[in-house]
């Protein structure tokens, strides 16, 4: 799975069974730095976790669930691509 900029093609993320390779400087040291923030409605489901890093195993969820539904907001121009 990988996000993708439609317009430029560049692909920000991409997950691998090795862990995310980022395609985009800022947004690596954003997630290696400081991760994502859970919100408190859904801490129990990540196992009571506050922040996940890029290098925690439950990354590419918190990514997918977390990161890109509430921080992307043009979803036209950015895409999940499996």
């Amino acid at each position: 799975m990988k996000l993708v900029n439609a317009k430029n093609g560049l692909v920000l993320v991409e997950f691998t069974e090795n862990g995310p390779i980022f395609g985009d400087p800022i947004l690596e040291a954003e997630m290696r730095e400081r991760g994502i923030r859970v919100p408190m409605p859904l801490i129990k489901e990540f196992d009571g976790k506050k922040r996940i890093l890029a290098e925690d195993p439950d990354f590419q969820r918190a990514f997918t669930e977390i990161y890109y539904r509430f921080t992307i907001s043009d979803k036209d121009l950015y895409k999940i691509v499996m």
